[in-house]
């Protein structure tokens, strides 16, 4: 397997490295990336368990990409190797959450920001392989631009209140602006 890492996962160690430390909370930074690595081991161990090969895997700040390799994939597989990344969140989130607060803050988060069926997202690959299964690779195409269409404005309704109301939540706002971007252009 080739581990590739990527440019955004580079700047976060330079920021630290050269006085980013002073702005931020390194063990939030640190629970954020065992909570990542959890996620990514779990999609990782799941496609092996289904006898998949990766053949590379991408390392970055919002997670890691891996190219899978080998047999073609059921939409069953998909599904089972989609939700591992978000099921390892919430077990150790649950198992940590009196030990570790912070991670399993992280990590509950992560869980549930990979539920949401936008592209990118595990939930978009979760539900579209059920809509594939069930009702075809056509509906499934349909079914996904809406749906992720609908999750992107919540979120972006969601991180708009958050900002208005508490005047927090500035990371929720571009996160969703970003992903709200991706249908525009």
């Amino acid at each position: 397997i080739k581990i590739k890492i990527g440019g955004g996962l580079v700047a976060l160690a330079v920021f630290i490295i050269f006085g980013g430390y002073r702005h931020i909370k390194v063990a939030s930074v640190f629970a954020w990336i065992v909570a990542a690595v959890l996620h990514e081991a779990g999609h990782f161990f799941a496609a092996r368990l289904l006898g998949v090969r990766v053949s590379k895997m991408t390392l970055d700040v919002t997670g890691a990409k891996m190219q899978l390799c080998g047999k073609l994939i059921s939409y069953e597989e998909e599904f089972f190797i989609a939700a591992a990344g978000p099921f390892i969140n919430f077990i150790f989130s649950g198992a940590l959450f009196s030990v570790w607060f912070s991670f399993a803050e992280f990590s509950l988060l992560l869980g549930i920001l990979n539920m949401m069926p936008a592209p990118g997202f595990d939930g978009y690959r979760m539900t579209g392989s059920l809509i594939a299964l069930f009702f075809g690779t056509r509906a499934n195409e349909k079914a996904m631009h809406f749906l992720s269409f609908c999750a992107v404005i919540f979120l972006w309704t969601v991180a708009v209140y958050t900002l208005i109301r508490y005047n927090s939540g500035i990371s929720l706002f571009v996160l969703s602006c970003a992903l709200f971007t991706g249908f525009v252009f």
